[in-house]
């Protein structure tokens, strides 16, 4: 009886198969109909099976990537210019989430790349060194800055602890920005890593900017 059971229900999921693989359309159009109708639904579930399932929701993603690769990058490309606030908020997130990670990958490519790092570095006091005014005055601005318990991000207005203070020039040094007070600024880390040696209104156009100048 049992073995006729398993018969039937074999028979029928063949069936089954059968008639998914020459109705591909129409099933899929039903699918995404559904989908339409029951959205908030299907994420809570599809979300609770990849808990249930991580490790194969996570080998399954690589492979996909893996075989859908350029697609994928030029989709994240299109994605993060159509949504750059969304980008940005993603990356910090990301980032609180793998610190200790960043940190080891930061380190373990500092250790790799040392002549790179020492090469950027040598070229940076270089152009310091270049377009400097009145090194004392400038000493003065930094000391002033950290003295306070608090400062604001020139660019997105933020507050935020003066131990966590970015200096930044507003002109950048490589583009013949000088070395002076009147060219530095108090910035956020996330601002100071996404501007780096951006111009202002290259910057503000690819959507990197919190609010418009």
């Amino acid at each position: 009886m049992a073995s006729l059971k398993y018969e039937h229900s074999e028979r029928r999921r063949e069936l089954k198969r059968l008639w998914h693989q020459q109705n591909k359309e129409k099933q899929n159009s039903r699918s995404l109909r559904y989908y339409a109708n029951h959205k908030d639904e299907c994420i809570s579930q599809s979300s609770a099976w990849r808990l249930d399932h991580l490790d194969f929701s996570k080998q399954r993603d690589k492979e996909r990537y893996q075989s859908q690769r350029e697609e994928q990058i030029k989709r994240a490309i299109q994605w993060r210019k159509e949504n750059p606030d969304k980008a940005r908020d993603y990356n910090l997130n990301h980032k609180l989430k793998n610190k200790e990670k960043q940190k080891s990958q930061s380190r373990e490519w500092h250790r790799k790349n040392r002549h790179l790092r020492l090469f950027y570095g040598h070229k940076y006091r270089a152009l310091k060194r270049k377009y400097a005014h009145n090194l004392k005055q400038i000493k003065e601005y930094f000391l002033r800055v950290r003295s306070k318990p608090t400062f604001t991000c020139y660019y997105c207005e933020k507050t935020i602890p003066s131990s966590m203070v970015h200096f930044d020039h507003i002109f950048p040094l490589s583009k013949g920005g000088h070395h002076a007070v009147e060219n530095l600024c108090t910035s956020c880390r996330s601002c100071n890593s996404s501007k780096r040696d951006k111009l202002l209104g290259i910057w503000i156009k690819r959507g990197q900017q919190v609010f418009a100048l």
